[in-house]
């Protein structure tokens, strides 16, 4: 089975820091630019477009701080919302071990292995 590959974000794009400055941010933006601009990649021109499209936006989530600070609290709140889903189905895990308790109430000459709940 494949591992799934983390969402990349806007830094991850645009190649920098999360902590760069505003200057770090418009240089990386000003470079990837003239690389993907699609005159200077008339092979793949549709390719270029695409990710010259994902360079601007990019480079529109992150060159003001408050845009940046939005897209940060969202970052945040994405992470947030997946370790939730992640406990959540940890905690699931935990059922048989609460069975497990249970049972040993009713039955407790079987050697009842966590997880291994069997009458």
């Amino acid at each position: 089975m494949t591992e799934k590959k983390a969402l990349q974000t806007y830094y991850d794009i645009l190649k920098v820091n999360p902590a760069a400055t505003d200057d770090e941010i418009a240089h990386a933006y000003r470079n990837l630019a003239k690389i993907y601009h699609p005159d200077q990649n008339k092979t793949r021109r549709h390719l270029a477009e695409t990710r010259l499209k994902m360079i601007n936006e990019a480079y529109a989530a992150l060159k003001t701080d408050e845009s940046r600070n939005q897209y940060n609290k969202q970052l945040r709140d994405r992470e947030n919302t997946q370790q939730m889903r992640l406990n959540a189905g940890n905690d699931n895990a935990n059922i048989s071990g609460f069975w497990g308790n249970i049972a040993q109430i009713f039955w407790p000459d079987k050697n009842i292995k966590k997880g291994h709940f069997h009458v």
